[in-house]
């Protein structure tokens, strides 16, 4: 009995939409908004493989390259049901490089622990369902950390009386940059999907910074998903929320909103405080699910 050959190829802007259906038809996996998936196929570095048997599309995957840290995120996975058993490996592994080189040395992926409660999907969430943590260890991926994915639910009457905040009148990137460079290992956000975050905020305009004396102290990124307020990218000076500024600023941030479902797809160990505090000053329940970044050196 002969062996099917898969051939792997690079999808065109054109063809996106083929992927996007592979995925919605994926286990634990959906494409929430398309819209915003294509904004992200914009960005110059998101790059989507399709693989096929007899030109029947089995699968494909969606890689984003990181250039601030030289490395990759494997952001998402699609895989007709019928092939998802025998197929899987060879989809991912024939997307991700082969070797190390100068503008790649790693490959980061977000992994959900067990089934997520109301995933958000791709790519207001870049977090790959339970069942691929046995491939991706085949494939060389092993786990880095622990992270988290946060929901805040508050009512009606603790969404209100927020102060204004002085935002930067344009968004300070380079501050951003810079701010994620100095905290990410304080705040457990030391990965290539914090980058990709970054630089998806910048694109779709919903980063917002709070520059002080030549220096960024609190970032963020805000997109309201039909009454969800999704937080995309969160960082803060570590003396900024110390002394509880930055928790005040978060605060007044989500009831400006006026969003009574809050959600933080990526959150680091550091973190975890500051929402916590944010929680007891705002009103609501805060549930964390725990994520594991998986990691495949090259």
């Amino acid at each position: 009995m002969s062996v099917p050959v898969v051939f792997n190829r690079r999808l065109g802007m054109n063809e996106i939409n083929l992927l996007f259906d592979l995925i919605d038809n994926t286990e634990s996996s959906e494409v929430v908004n398309r819209d915003q998936a294509s904004k992200f196929f914009q960005l110059g570095e998101a790059i989507a493989f399709m693989s096929s048997i007899d030109d029947e599309a089995i699968g494909g995957t969606i890689v984003y390259r990181d250039r601030s840290r030289l490395g990759m995120v494997l952001a998402a996975i699609g895989m007709k049901k019928e092939y998802q058993d025998i197929g899987i490996y060879t989809v991912i592994k024939s997307s991700l490089p082969f070797f190390r080189t100068v503008a790649i040395r790693d490959v980061d992926v977000v992994v959900s622990e067990r089934p997520m409660e109301n995933n958000l999907g791709f790519p207001l969430c870049f977090c790959l369902p339970s069942w691929t943590t046995s491939v991706l260890e085949r494939i060389g991926f092993v786990k880095q950390q622990e992270l988290f994915s946060c929901t805040l639910k508050i009512g009606p009457e603790d969404a209100s009386n927020h102060k204004e905040i002085q935002w930067d009148s344009k968004p300070n990137f380079e501050g951003a940059r810079s701010l994620i460079w100095d905290e990410g290992k304080t705040l457990g956000l030391m990965n290539s999907l914090v980058w990709m975050s970054l630089d998806f905020a910048a694109h779709t305009k919903t980063l917002r910074t709070l520059t002080d004396e030549n220096a960024t102290k609190f970032i963020i990124s805000i997109y309201d998903s039909e009454g969800i307020a999704i937080v995309g990218t969160l960082a803060a000076k570590e003396n900024f929320w110390v002394s509880d500024k930055a928790s005040n600023i978060l605060a007044s941030t989500i009831k400006e909103t006026r969003a009574l479902d809050i959600r933080f797809p990526l959150i680091g160990k550091g973190q975890i405080e500051m929402l916590k505090t944010v929680t007891e000053e705002i009103g609501g329940f805060l549930k964390k699910e725990s994520i594991t970044l998986m990691r495949r050196r090259l």
